[in-house]
């Protein structure tokens, strides 16, 4: 069995756009109105910015691989908090300002996302 080492930029877009799925999960499972549309406007834009993280990233520096597809999530606000720790931490890994702006507009992503469940849900 060989072992997948993965570079920070898969695991970027990896996580962006399996947040996509899980959010599109969530969002139809979901009794909450608010809930609902945070997650619609989440999942309609996290993976505009997983396709532009990753166009940018390859026309600089070549195709990404080693992508991984994950689980489904059993809670969206764990998933948000968790994600959100694990891009912050792979964003110091990028030094080009397009890159890591594109990186910043996937944490106020993020960020909006959180606060909408948390105060408006």
């Amino acid at each position: 069995m060989a072992i997948i080492t993965q570079s920070p930029a898969s695991k970027i877009v990896s996580l962006l756009f399996n947040a996509s799925t899980n959010a599109r999960f969530f969002h139809l499972e979901t009794k909450s109105y608010a809930q609902h549309k945070a997650l619609n406007e989440f999942y309609d834009e996290v993976v505009s910015l997983g396709d532009r993280f990753a166009e940018s990233y390859q026309g600089q520096y070549g195709l990404i691989s080693g992508y991984t597809i994950g689980n489904k999530e059993s809670e969206p606000m764990a998933m948000l908090v968790d994600q959100l720790k694990q891009i912050v931490n792979l964003k110091s890994s990028f030094k080009d300002s397009h890159l890591v702006q594109i990186l910043d507009d996937v944490v106020e992503l993020y960020t909006s996302t959180i606060y909408k469940l948390r105060f408006l849900s």
